[in-house]
Parts: C-alpha cells; structure tokens; sequence
C-alpha cells in the first residue's frame, strides 16, 4: 500500500485501529474482571466493532482500488 495523505484513507485506518482494539480489550475483559456474566455483552459488542471495522476496511480498500 502506498503512503497517501488522503484525510479518508487516514480516517479509515484509524477507525479499524481503534476497533481491533476494542476487540481486543472485550476479549481479553471475561478473562481479568470476575464479573463478567460469561461475556455475552461483551460478545454483541465485539460483534458490533467487527461489522464496523470490515465496513471500514471495505471503505480503504474499495478507495485505493482502480
């Protein structure tokens, strides 16, 4: 991937940046806090981020493409 200093391109990594880590912090949330009700919030919730990061990175790369 080039480097590009498109502000929608720019946009779009950091939304999927800041879904992976979402995703991960309710992944890794069940495993310290002991009151975690068997992660099913937390599930929907990562459901939610994924939807929104594939839509991000179909955005990046539907852009980028000719």
């Amino acid at each position: 991937m080039r480097p590009t200093n498109d502000p929608k391109s720019t946009a779009a990594l950091r939304i999927v940046a800041a879904c992976l880590l979402f995703i991960f912090l309710f992944a890794v949330i069940p495993f310290i806090w002991p009151g975690a009700d068997d992660g099913d919030a937390m599930d929907k919730a990562s459901d939610v981020f994924k939807l929104i990061a594939t839509t991000a990175l179909g955005f990046l790369f539907g852009r980028n493409s000719k």
